[in-house]
């Protein structure tokens, strides 16, 4: 196996899950060359308005989330919360509504104690709030029934050989197994060979600002396309997020410093500190065509990837449907 952000660990929690008892894993991944996107992202799930028989992207998007509300009712895992989104448009009305046909009209929302410069159309639902490393370390000590060698180190070779396949790592190593496990996300483009699918990296920035104290529920808005999301559990605000073509880490400071800007503008009883005062992480997503996820499996090679900004709702679905493929004769 190769990778060790959200693909990766659910695959490997989706095999212990099944309980046969014939899985071994190996595992590389280097969270220092290769960054992880599960960890860099502002990590909120939720339906966003979306519903069964309209598309084929959105019945998987829905089956994911419906997949995600069923891990968290009956696994209850650490680093998920529960929490509001509130969704509000001041342009693209007709659009919105047909999306979200439950919605209001006001310049408040009274169940977050926020105020609104202007009215905006608004809609609600329920949404869960991630903190992505307790998440994924939650992950890794439920896969404790299976025999797992985790190793740091970076595969700069794959080959099959006499019906195995052979991973050879940078510190010289060579690993041999019978089938092989891609999840890397937007780094997948470094073994095209393997990948006959069209994905492209694309990378985003968000703030965060620590020690916002807004009282004990977590909620996450998108007012006119811009997110922010308050993490109760951490004290933190987190702001963006920036969306542009490329595999590298520059952020735009200028787009999210508008972006900031906008939402200090919409929240007239919010404040918070100094644009200065914030952090600026970012991620690298895997973006598939038509924004589509893939699961890609042949000759005991299984790889997921494309999960763009539904890592988290999308991950468990996939590797559940990727065991499946896994040959274990």
């Amino acid at each position: 196996m190769i990778g060790a952000g959200l693909a990766a660990e659910n695959f490997i929690f989706a095999l212990a899950g099944a309980k046969s008892g014939r899985h071994s894993v190996i595992q590389l991944a280097d969270d220092v060359f290769y960054p992880a996107c599960s960890l860099r992202s502002t990590a909120v799930v939720a339906a966003r308005g979306v519903s069964l028989g309209h598309s084929e992207l959105g019945d998987t998007l829905f089956q994911g989330y419906q997949r995600f509300q069923k891990h968290v009712l009956e696994d209850n895992p650490q680093g998920v919360f529960v929490g509001e989104q509130w969704s509000g448009v001041s342009r693209k009305i007709p659009e919105f509504k047909k999306r979200y046909p439950q919605n209001l009209t006001q310049n408040e929302i009274p169940s977050l104690g926020i105020e609104l410069a202007t009215e905006l159309c608004l809609s609600s639902e329920p949404c869960y709030i991630i903190d992505p490393a307790l998440y994924l370390g939650w992950l890794k000590d439920q896969s404790v029934s299976l025999p797992i060698e985790r190793y740091k180190d970076i595969v700069i070779n794959i080959q099959r050989e006499n019906e195995l396949w052979v991973a050879t790592s940078l510190s010289g190593k060579i690993f041999k197994a019978e089938n092989l496990f891609l999840g890397l996300g937007s780094y997948q483009r470094f073994w095209k060979e393997f990948l006959p699918v069209v994905s492209k990296p694309v990378h985003g920035s968000y703030l965060v600002y620590e020690n916002i104290s807004w009282g004990v529920k977590s909620f996450s808005l998108t007012l006119n396309g811009h997110n922010l999301i308050y993490r109760s559990y951490s004290n933190e605000l987190v702001i963006g997020s920036t969306s542009e073509e490329g595999g590298h880490f520059m952020a735009s400071e200028s787009e999210l410093r508008e972006i900031d800007q906008d939402l200090r503008t919409m929240l007239v009883n919010k404040s918070w500190p100094s644009f200065e005062k914030a952090k600026i992480l970012t991620g690298i997503r895997e973006k598939g065509k038509g924004r589509r996820p893939y699961l890609e499996s042949k000759d005991r090679f299984v790889a997921v990837g494309g999960l763009y900004k539904n890592g988290f709702s999308l991950a468990l679905y996939l590797a559940e449907i990727a065991r499946a493929h896994l040959k274990e004769d």
